[in-house]
């Protein structure tokens, strides 16, 4: 919490925290995060959590599918909402 505290790192702190604001417990939290760049550097994807060490195999498990499905909606096309709009690329290209 101290951690979070000095960084203003929200969702650390309440991973920390419940809503009252009360500390959940002393378990340990393991932090992960996943990040992928475009070749041109100008769009990234990131995905984080912050999950209990007690619980680190079904968190990752969990992030690892989140993170197959942002992945799958931000690389492809963007539907038609109407016969008149314009095609809409992907918002990022993963095959650059």
């Amino acid at each position: 919490m101290k951690q979070a505290e000095e960084t203003k790192d929200i969702t650390l702190l309440q991973s920390c925290q419940d809503t009252e604001g009360e500390v959940l417990d002393d378990d340990v939290r393991v932090e992960i995060r996943l990040e992928v760049l475009s070749k041109n550097g100008h769009k990234t994807l990131s995905l984080e959590r912050v999950i209990t060490y007690s619980q680190y195999q079904h968190g990752i498990i969990s992030l690892l599918r989140d993170w197959e499905a942002l992945l799958l909606e931000a690389s492809r096309e963007v539907p038609k909402d109407f016969h008149t709009d314009v095609e809409a690329p992907a918002y990022i290209d993963l095959s650059e």
